[in-house]
């Protein structure tokens, strides 16, 4: 149930269902490119409310698509919150201009944040597209989001230390998109620093 200052009502009719097929449809193209092996993406229904896909998202569907305030409480669904709700909740609480976060974890991306290199900005998508530098933020915790928000403050994207790639947006398809020219930049980066050995 709701707690004391949401619309019940609202909730109730089904207020926030073209919120939870947008969320639904990002997670399934995330999955189509090849970009998320069952990360998260969200988006922000209202100033309190997130729809955010749950911890396995493999064949999801709108109605497995959560409801969750920014405490981190559940509003609506009953599938398992998934496990880096906190950087979502961090990102919308810092950064309340944003609108969509996605978390993936594809392959040339992914294998730069594990190992702690940066996505030069040099690559023209990255440039256009993102505003500088990819950078590797060290995450653990809701207590490291300052430092997280920071790196999204002026920029689309960053890559969270062993953990991949975090995107904020407008919109969920902007973000996808963003994810597709970081992992893209990524491949490009490290294909490049192969053939300069």
């Amino acid at each position: 149930m709701p707690e004391k200052g949401y619309r019940e009502a609202d909730i109730g009719l089904g207020a926030y269902d073209g919120d939870k097929t947008e969320v639904a449809k990002g997670a399934r193209k995330l999955l189509q490119r090849g970009l998320s092996y069952g990360e998260s993406v969200s988006k922000k229904c209202d100033k309190n409310i997130i729809a955010i896909t749950p911890s396995d998202y493999n064949n999801v569907r709108d109605g497995d698509i959560l409801l969750v305030d920014l405490n981190g409480k559940r509003v609506e669904g009953r599938k398992s919150l998934p496990q880096d709700l906190y950087l979502h909740i961090g990102l919308y609480r810092a950064l309340p201009e944003i609108n969509a976060v996605v978390h993936t974890r594809s392959t040339f991306a992914y294998a730069a944040s594990c190992a702690g290199k940066t996505i030069p900005s040099k690559i023209t998508e990255i440039k256009e597209c993102i505003g500088g530098d990819v950078m590797v933020v060290e995450c653990t915790g809701i207590e490291d989001m300052d430092k997280v928000s920071s790196a999204l403050k002026e920029r689309k994207a960053c890559l969270i230390a062993d953990h991949g790639v975090l995107v904020a947006g407008k919109s969920v398809d902007e973000a996808i998109n963003v994810s597709e020219v970081v992992e893209r930049a990524a491949m490009v980066h490290a294909i490049a620093k192969l053939l300069s050995i």
